[in-house]
């Protein structure tokens, strides 16, 4: 309905918000007792979220209803192989939609005093993307906002400015405001943190959902028992570009089309880039921008991780898949 009848649309962004919102309230007032969970996606900012009405013809602001708010001082200053008009719009996403409707969130929660029992966690799944470009010109940079904080790389790579994102968690009265936690973790870990915070470990043990977690409770760390914290000996990640249409060379040669990276828990980190078919050895206590590669130095740590990293490396062929659809086989 939105391409044909466009003035019928509403800002995707708002109705998610509205639709939080109401959600929150209608569990804390009807289903008090009950425990709830809310899994808000947000889509902005992103690509396709803020093109300027000039690239989609016919499609203006008030039609199209994309991030209408956005205005940039005339300080807001951009490098010269960047959209002026595009960063402030990415500016407007952030400041005027997500840092907003987030800050809804955590009032209604506050107003309706349910603060103390709710574990709210903000998480982003990629670092940001700095590689589109339109007539020879950048949709976003990275540098216009550091938006890696200097890491390297971004989307779609397993540098650090492509796999670490943010993580921010609050539960009153659980976890201490203002702390910091350097616990390597990926996303994978809030699904089973989410079952251990909502007790419900017995489910997952029922006969009709035994289905193994990657990933580990993260409540121990929360709630200042670190001790009893489980450190996972690595963290493993992989990308493979365009995967579906190039499925049949991936399984003959993953190494052809797919980079990856494994870091281990006292901060050694190895990535194999597929582009180039360089390896990279760091050392991230010490260099935490990736500009140091010893691989050629340290020997026995590359060969130590790259058997963890034969270990890591699960076929998707062997989970079911066939290059379109994702069949879990356990």
């Amino acid at each position: 309905k939105c391409v044909p009848e466009p003035q019928s649309c509403d800002f995707i962004h708002d109705k998610f918000t509205e639709a939080a919102l109401t959600f929150i309230e209608d569990r804390a007032k009807n289903f008090r007792n009950q425990p709830y969970f809310l899994f808000l996606s947000y889509t902005s900012p992103h690509v396709g979220s803020w093109k300027p009405e000039n690239r989609v013809k016919g499609w203006s602001d008030e039609v199209r209803k994309v991030a209408p708010v956005y205005t940039c001082d005339a300080n807001f200053q951009v490098a010269d192989n960047v959209y002026r008009e595009e960063e402030c719009r990415h500016k407007g996403l952030i400041e005027n939609y997500l840092d907003k409707d987030v800050g809804k969130i955590l009032k209604l929660v506050e107003d309706l005093d349910i603060a103390t029992n709710t574990l709210i966690v903000f998480a982003a799944d990629n670092g940001p993307n700095g590689k589109i470009f339109v007539r020879n010109k950048k949709i976003h940079s990275l540098e216009t906002f550091k938006s890696t904080a200097d890491q390297r790389g971004g989307k779609r790579e397993v540098f650090e400015g492509g796999i670490r994102s943010p993580l921010l968690m609050q539960w009153k009265g659980t976890i201490d405001a203002g702390t910091t936690e350097e616990l390597p973790t990926s996303i994978e870990d809030l699904f089973t943190t989410f079952v251990d915070v909502g007790r419900a470990s017995q489910l997952l043990q029922h006969p009709e959902n035994n289905v193994p977690l990657d990933g580990v409770s993260l409540l121990p760390v929360m709630t200042g028992n670190r001790n009893s914290q489980i450190r996972r000996e690595y963290l493993y990640f992989e990308y493979c570009k365009l995967q579906a249409l190039n499925w049949g060379a991936i399984k003959k040669n993953p190494d052809s089309w797919c980079s990856w990276a494994l870091r281990r828990k006292d901060g050694w980190k190895l990535v194999f880039e597929n582009e180039s078919g360089d390896y990279y050895l760091f050392d991230l206590n010490n260099d935490p921008g990736e500009e140091n590669n010893l691989y050629n130095k340290q020997k026995g740590i590359v060969q130590d991780l790259k058997k963890m990293k034969q270990e890591a490396h699960i076929p998707l062929q062997d989970l079911g898949y066939d290059g379109q659809t994702l069949l879990w086989k356990y």
